[in-house]
């Protein structure tokens, strides 16, 4: 079994940006696999990791509330994101954003090389945290106390960066990583090869086309990942807009009650009556899209992180399979089980991602219908200034009631002015909703195919194909050494 290194060197372990890779443990964090790259990165053979804890490789720089936090968020069942700073066998580190999420007994972990540049000012909220937990310990402070202050600690500078929570956080710094790492795709691509006239087998060829299929969805991921953050982008518009008017039916309710006193003529208490009738509905309605809004953006967060963690999860799919095919064209043996694992994986990744679109889809089109009884009390109140107005013309220009209406016709014009571009805003954001919705069916199909090849693959593999591929220890190889595992 694997051992830590005795010496800690301060130096960075370097690995491409475009590449990503993961591990998988059981559920007490004991590595039961990791592909190539894990190793080659970690400077371990596999075999010698395997059977290890997962904290072989945890850096001392690493403050111990951050695995606190990862493993609260694990065991509610959720996938936890974070940087990590691991520690190599040569005794070097190398930095990476961790995308864990529980399996069916145990833990999938992916990796990605941060290049976005926030792991930098985590890096220094890091040092900062670690000298709090070290400060506790020696005030004589059990480890729970250690990790609770400086757990307070993070958030407490999250909170002083803009963030309002943990999630909020690390679903920002998700996405922006995963701009960052296709950038850098875009530039250099993810290989696919052909193989020689010799290797192309058809396992080959069937590995070939799950890389195509994976590649495709990728691409209309990437299409989601984008229409999505253009979505929240409009959710943020929308709630700056309904605050905004919110406080302006406040002072459109007060002045309509001021006019109903100034009144003189039995229609001027009309016109206010039935103008303080319209503000009370229009406010209504404004407070019921607020609450749809903060719904909706609520759903709008976990869909991106979703797409998100889907989008880098089809990254590792293609990378693995490549690693797999490349396996078949030397005429070594590869992890069909490990392989099956992973897709399957990927399947309920993607499944989980295609729900939360379908709810995103469902719950928009409640704020869509709030917005067309909003249009429809706009041309009421607008319809009762111009009467207001034709009754204040009537009267002296400093009459209350003819200066309070020129008042609360200014207000009102402002409101279908506002209200005309929250319904261009929503107009474009049924057109992202739309396009949403068109690469959801896409996705869904090409997933479908994928399914399909797999199935044929493990057949021909010699696999028996399941629902559910078992996730022991033991996976199953195949190639010129049955008892081999891929290492470095």
């Amino acid at each position: 079994m694997a051992k830590r290194p005795k010496t800690i060197i301060n130096e960075e372990r370097q690995f491409l940006p475009q590449e990503v890779f993961f591990s998988t443990t059981d559920a007490k964090g004991v590595i039961r696999y990791g592909n190539q790259v894990f190793c080659r990165i970690a400077d371990y053979p596999l075999r010698e990791m395997v059977g290890a804890p997962h904290s072989l490789i945890r850096h001392p720089d690493m403050p111990a509330c951050v695995f606190y936090l990862l493993w609260d968020l694990l065991g509610q069942g959720r996938t936890a994101v974070a940087y990590v700073k691991n520690l190599a066998a040569d005794g070097r580190y190398y930095w990476v954003l961790a995308v864990v999420s529980p399996m069916d007994d145990g833990y999938y972990s992916m990796r990605m090389k941060p290049t976005s540049g926030t792991h930098e000012v985590v890096e220094s909220v890091y040092e900062r945290t670690l000298a709090i937990e070290r400060k506790e310990r020696e005030a004589g402070r059990d480890k729970t106390q250690q990790m609770e202050a400086g757990l307070n600690n993070i958030l407490s500078e999250l909170a002083g960066l803009g963030f309002s929570d943990y999630d909020s956080f690390v679903n920002q710094a998700l996405l922006g990583e995963l701009e960052s790492h296709h950038q850098v795709v875009d530039a250099v691509g993810l290989s696919v090869s052909s193989g020689s006239a010799q290797t192309f087998s058809t396992e080959r060829s069937m590995i070939r086309r799950v890389i195509l299929l994976h590649g495709s969805i990728r691409e209309r991921i990437r299409k989601m990942l984008a229409a999505v953050r253009s979505l929240k982008e409009f959710e943020e518009r929308l709630s700056a807009e309904l605050d905004a008017l919110l406080r302006e039916t406040i002072f459109l309710g007060i002045t309509a009650i001021n006019c109903r006193l100034a009144a003189e003529k039995p229609v001027h208490h009309t016109i206010s009556q039935l103008m303080g009738n319209e503000v009370q509905s229009i406010q209504s309605i404004l407070e019921t899209l607020s609450r749809v809004s903060g719904e909706l953006s609520r759903i709008t967060d976990g869909v991106s992180f979703s797409v998100s963690t889907t989008l880098l999860q089809t990254d590792v799919g293609c990378q693995f399979a490549e690693e797999i095919a490349e396996s078949m064209d030397q005429g070594l043996c590869y992890e069909s089980e490990q392989f099956r694992l992973l897709m399957h994986q990927g399947a309920k990744e993607l499944k989980t991602m295609l729900k939360g679109l379908r709810d995103l889809q469902r719950v928009s089109r409640e704020p869509f219908d709030l917005m067309s009884q909003l249009g429809r009390c706009i041309r009421s109140i607008d319809h009762v200034r111009i009467a207001g107005l034709q009754e204040a013309a009537l009267l002296p220009s400093k009459h209350v009631f003819a200066s309070l209406f020129h008042k609360l016709s200014h207000t009102i014009h402002q409101l279908v002015e506002a209200c005309q571009r929250m319904d261009d805003d929503f107009a474009d954001a049924q057109d992202t909703i739309m396009a949403i919705s068109k690469l959801e069916a896409l996705v869904d199909q090409e997933h479908g195919s994928c399914e399909q090849a797999l199935e044929s693959l493990a057949s021909e593999m010699g696999c028996v194909s399941d629902t559910a591929p078992s996730n022991s220890g033991d996976s199953a190889s195949f190639g010129i050494d049955s008892g081999s595992v891929l290492s470095q």
